[in-house]
C-alpha cells in the first residue's frame, strides 16, 4: 500500500453534546429495561424469602399452640380461632409467594405488594399469639404451683423459681436466633444463622452455651445490625449502579458479573460503572467518526468493494475497507480499534507482489490526485464536526510508498467478485490465445 495517511480523529464539542444527548436517551431505554428485570429478580428472590420467613414464624406459633395441648385445662376459644385465622392467613401468604415463575413485571409488583402487607399482618398477629400463649402458661403455672403449695403466696416473679426446668440463658439465645432470621440480610449471613443454630441445638452444656453466646452468637449479632444498617443506607444506591451496570454490559457485549452488596462490593460496582461509561462514549464517539468517513467518501464517489477484519493476539482489532479510485487502483480504509485511521492507495491483484516500473510511476502519480482528495475528506468530515486531533503519518506521494493490494484478503462484495471472475476469464483466455499465436 502507498503514501499512508494516518491520523486520529475527535468531535467538536457541538457534535459530542449531540452524541451525549443520544447516549443519554438510550441510557434511559436500556436502563428501564434493566430496572424491570432487575426488579423482577429480586421481587422473586424476595417472595422466597417471606415465605421461609412465614414459615419460621409458624413453627414458633405451632410450638407454643403445642403447649396449650399438654396441659389438662384448654386455652380459650376465642384465642383458639385466632391460631386457626393465623394459618389460613400463612397459606394464603404461601399462596401468593408461589404464582412467581411466569409472572410478568407487573404481577409480581403486585405480589410483592400483597406479600409485604400479609407478612405485617402474620408477623403482628404471631408475636401477639406468642405473647398471650406464653402469658396464660404462666398463669397455668402460677395456679398449679399455688396447688401444691397449699395456699402459699407466689408472686408473678417468683415463675422462675418454680420451674427448676427452665433455663433462661437457653431461651434467650434461642430468641435472639430467632430475631436475626427474620432481619433482611445477606445469603452468607443467613446460612450463618442457620449454622449457629444448628450448632446451639446441639449444646449441653450451660457454661458451654455461655461460651457460644460470646463467641459466636455476639460477633455474629454485629455483623448481622451492621449489614442491617448498611443497606438501610445504601440499597438504593446500589440498586441503581446495578441497573446502570446491566446496561452497559448489554451495550459492550460483556458478561455480566455478580458485586456482593457490601461496602467493598458497592466500591467496587460503582468503580465498574464509570470504566464502562467511558468505553461507551468512545465507542459511540468512534462509531460516528467511522460512520461519517464512509458517509463522505460515498458522496465523493468511492465504492467499497470489499472488507476485513483482524484481531491481534495483543487484543488489538482493526477493520479494513478496498473502495475503488481512478484508473483501476483502490484506496484502502483501516479503522484501528485505538481510533487511528489509515487511508493508503494502491494497485490491485490476487497475489502478494511488488508493483514493476511501469505501475509506480502510474501509481505516483494516482496518490498525487488523492492527496487532492484527503484535503476535500477532510473538509467534509469537518461539517460533520469530525476533526483533526492527532497527525501519526502523512506519506508524500512518492514511488517508495508504491505497493501493490492483494485482494484476496478481503471479502468482496458480490457485484465485485463477478467482475473479477469474468476478468480473469479474459485474461486466462487472451493468455491461451498467445500461446497459440507463439
Amino acid at each position: 500500500m502507498s503514501g499512508p495517511k494516518s491520523s486520529r480523529y475527535t468531535l467538536t464539542a457541538e457534535q459530542l453534546k449531540r452524541i451525549l444527548e443520544e447516549q443519554e436517551r438510550l441510557r434511559k431505554e436500556l436502563e428501564e429495561k434493566a430496572r424491570k428485570e432487575r426488579e423482577s429478580k429480586e421481587t422473586k428472590e424476595f417472595l422466597a424469602s417471606v415465605r421461609s420467613k412465614a414459615t419460621r414464624f409458624m413453627r414458633m406459633v405451632r410450638e407454643f399452640e403445642h403447649k396449650t395441648h399438654s396441659m389438662k385445662e384448654t386455652i380459650s376459644t376465642e384465642t383458639q380461632s385466632r391460631y386457626q385465622q393465623f394459618y389460613e392467613k400463612v397459606q394464603q401468604l404461601d399462596a401468593v409467594c408461589q404464582t412467581t415463575s411466569k409472572s410478568s413485571h407487573s404481577e409480581l409488583m403486585r405480589a410483592r405488594e400483597l406479600a409485604e402487607q400479609l407478612f405485617d399482618t402474620v408477623a403482628t398477629d404471631g408475636e401477639t399469639l406468642i405473647a398471650t400463649t406464653n402469658d396464660w402458661i404462666l398463669q397455668q403455672r402460677i395456679q398449679s404451683a399455688e396447688k401444691i403449695s397449699k395456699g402459699m403466696q407466689i408472686s408473678f416473679a417468683s415463675v422462675g423459681l418454680v420451674e427448676e426446668t427452665t433455663d433462661q440463658e437457653k431461651v434467650r439465645i434461642e430468641k435472639e436466633l430467632d430475631v436475626l432470621l427474620l432481619l433482611d440480610v445477606s445469603e452468607i449471613l443467613r446460612n450463618e444463622i442457620y449454622q449457629a443454630t444448628k450448632q446451639f441445638k446441639s449444646i449441653e452444656d450451660t457454661s458451654a452455651r455461655s461460651n457460644f453466646a460470646a463467641i459466636t452468637l455476639e460477633p455474629l449479632k454485629r455483623r448481622c445490625i451492621s449489614y442491617a444498617k448498611f443497606r438501610e443506607t445504601n440499597l438504593e444506591r446500589y440498586k441503581n449502579a446495578y441497573v446502570r451496570y446491566l446496561t452497559l454490559c448489554k451495550q459492550l457485549e460483556e458478561k455480566e458479573e455478580e458485586f456482593e452488596f457490601s461496602e467493598e462490593g458497592l466500591v467496587a460496582l460503582e468503580k465498574a460503572v464509570t470504566n464502562y461509561e467511558q468505553r461507551v462514549l468512545r465507542n459511540a464517539e468512534q462509531a460516528y467518526i467511522s460512520r461519517s468517513v464512509d458517509e463522505v467518501l460515498r458522496e465523493m464517489g468511492y465504492e467499497v468493494i470489499g472488507q476485513r477484519n483482524v484481531r491481534k493476539k495483543s487484543g488489538k482489532s482493526f477493520k479494513s475497507k478496498l473502495l475503488t479510485y481512478e484508473g483501476g487502483t483502490v484506496v484502502s480504509v483501516t479503522e484501528s480499534s485505538n481510533g487511528q485511521i489509515t487511508m493508503e492507495i494502491g494497485g490491485m491483484d490476487d497475489t502478494d507482489r511488488l508493483p514493476d516500473a511501469n505501475e509506480r510511476v502510474a501509481l505516483q502519480k494516482t496518490m498525487e490526485a488523492f492527496c487532492r482528495d484527503f484535503k476535500e475528506i477532510e473538509h467534509r468530515l469537518s461539517e460533520r464536526g469530525v476533526v483533526l486531533d492527532s497527525r501519526l503519518s502523512m506519506a508524500p506521494p512518492e514511488e517508495a510508498y508504491a505497493q501493490i493490494i492483494n485482494y484476496t484478503d478481503y471479502k468482496l462484495v458480490e457485484g465485485f467478485q463477478k467482475v473479477i471472475a469474468k476478468k480473469s476469464k479474459t485474461t486466462q483466455s487472451q493468455k491461451k490465445k498467445q500461446i497459440r499465436n507463439d
